[in-house]
């Protein structure tokens, strides 16, 4: 199977993580997978146990290559118009066409002032894509109900959640060391954590200024801290300038800025997390939440996530019912009060988180199974 995604390599969000997840489940079934990045070809996937370095080197595509494939999946909008067009071009007669939007079809992309640009590029590019698919294959239903016009295209759909695979995460004489037991009753640090894209998707002013109410209502200054870990999404550069101009007037908060978090770094990152919000507005999927999860951490999370309908009952795990600053404060005041930070607490929401992730691979490989064959 050959695959066509914007970027494959790390630093680009959850849809090459997902990718190569994968296609590393796919690989156990006897499917191997190509994944083509508009850089070149990185072969044989499934066999990664990491995403690929920022400009670590690939093979070279040939173009008359892609007849070969059982099928071609397209995972994610807004690429490159000739190299799709060259790649649908090259295809044999009835060779299969999948297209995985990943989310970037979502209503919420198409709100802004500066979205209005998309408009042409959906009604020449997308638009065709979406009615050239043989299947559009959605990760949740979430993404499918909040899909714009995906509704409407003739295309069958089919929902099928992304494959997870736990993070290489400590053992608990290993996480001892990096905390300290139950910090939130012991006078230890309470560690609050955020990991995405800056961007005004995520949610992290509302995160800030909820985290903020939070801090100053319980005088707990000294003992909370807010990590803030994530790369700068292109064009958000004002809204950087605004999350920065709040933690100025706000100096008797600790936050963090991090800047971006290389991938090895993610184990620590969870390890040394109590609370971990995902305060997107909307998400697909929400790769985080299932990491956060599987690390032991407690989770606040926002109501429009795609991985939430496959989780009812996983311990540790808070929606709120609105992404804004009350909700925050007030989910972070129930968290901090009620919740069990103990490394037994972390270990007992990794067990629980497990049964999920479980159920979501089976599910996953299921569906996948019976769609292929």
């Amino acid at each position: 199977m050959l695959f066509g995604i914007k970027q494959f390599q790390q630093g680009w969000g959850g849809a090459p993580e997902s990718l190569r997840l994968l296609a590393k489940h796919l690989q156990e079934i006897d499917i191997a997978c190509d994944v083509f990045d508009g850089r070149g070809l990185h072969r044989d996937v499934g066999k990664l146990d990491l995403l690929p370095e920022p400009g670590a080197p690939v093979s070279s595509f040939d173009f008359g290559d892609v007849a070969a494939y059982h099928s071609y999946w397209q995972a994610g909008p807004w690429q490159h118009p000739y190299r799709t067009w060259r790649i649908v071009r090259a295809m044999a007669p009835g060779q299969l066409f999948f297209y995985m939007p990943r989310g970037g079809l979502a209503d919420i992309e198409f709100r802004r002032f500066r979205d209005l640009k998309k408009f042409p590029y959906y009604s020449l590019i997308e638009r065709r894509i979406l009615t050239r698919a043989d299947r559009i294959v959605f990760s949740s239903e979430y993404e499918r109900q909040s899909s714009y016009r995906a509704r409407s295209v003739r295309a069958a759909s089919i929902v099928i959640p992304d494959f997870f695979q736990n993070a290489d995460l400590f053992t608990l004489a290993e996480e001892r060391a990096l905390r300290t037991q139950s910090p939130a009753r012991e006078g230890g640090q309470l560690t609050v954590s955020f990991l995405a894209e800056i961007r005004p998707l995520k949610g992290l002013l509302p995160l800030i200024e909820g985290f903020i109410r939070f801090v100053r209502a319980t005088r707990l200054s000294s003992r909370v801290v807010l990590k803030v870990a994530g790369g700068l999404r292109p064009g958000s550069r004002s809204y950087l300038a605004s999350v920065q101009d709040m933690l100025r007037q706000s100096s008797d908060v600790r936050i963090e800025l991090m800047g971006p978090l290389h991938h090895a770094d993610r184990k620590t990152f969870y390890a040394q997390s109590d609370v971990f919000v995902v305060p997107s507005f909307s998400e697909s999927y929400g790769l985080t939440v299932l990491e956060a999860l599987s690390a032991g951490c407690t989770v606040i999370a926002g109501p429009n996530i795609g991985v939430l309908e496959y989780l009812p009952n996983v311990s540790g795990l808070t929606v709120m019912p609105a992404v804004n600053a009350s909700e925050i404060t007030r989910a972070l005041h129930e968290t901090s009060s009620q919740a069990d930070f103990s490394l037994s607490a972390r270990t007992k929401r990794r067990e629980s988180a497990q049964l999920g992730i479980d159920f979501i691979n089976r599910l996953a490989l299921d569906r996948f199974g019976s769609f292929l064959r």
